[in-house]
């Protein structure tokens, strides 16, 4: 995503209107800051914060760990995911382990849970 300026008054509020526009939260904020702004004299000569803001950029396994790990706290479960993913080959193989796993499987049809999980990925 390209980056956006955003002026305020100040460098905080500039922050938070840049998530708010980009609708993200501020750790997943990349901001420069062209102009700390000032208040002047007696708000004479006030100059206005200015920041340039984009979305930082997440690695694939990190946003597959996310998610894993909201859906399995959703389904309060205690997992230990691994990710390993392969950048010559674009693919990705996830390890899950833990005490619950045969949730997971299901019992009369072995693949509605992990089809259903793909199918919130995507």
């Amino acid at each position: 995503m390209d980056m956006i300026e955003v002026s305020a008054k100040t460098v905080n509020d500039a922050i938070t209107e840049a998530c708010q526009k980009l609708g993200v939260t501020s750790d997943k904020l990349d901001y420069e800051v062209v102009e700390e702004g000032s208040s002047g004299f007696l708000g004479i000569g006030a100059k206005p914060a200015v920041i340039k803001a984009s979305v930082k950029k997440s690695s694939v396994e990190e946003v597959a760990r996310v998610f894993l790990n909201d859906v399995f706290q959703a389904m309060n479960m205690e997992v230990v995911i691994d990710i390993k993913y392969n950048d010559e080959e674009k693919s990705m193989d996830i390890e899950l382990s833990g005490n619950e796993m045969g949730v997971l499987i299901g019992r009369e049809d072995r693949h509605w849970i992990p089809s259903s999980i793909w199918y919130l990925w995507w």
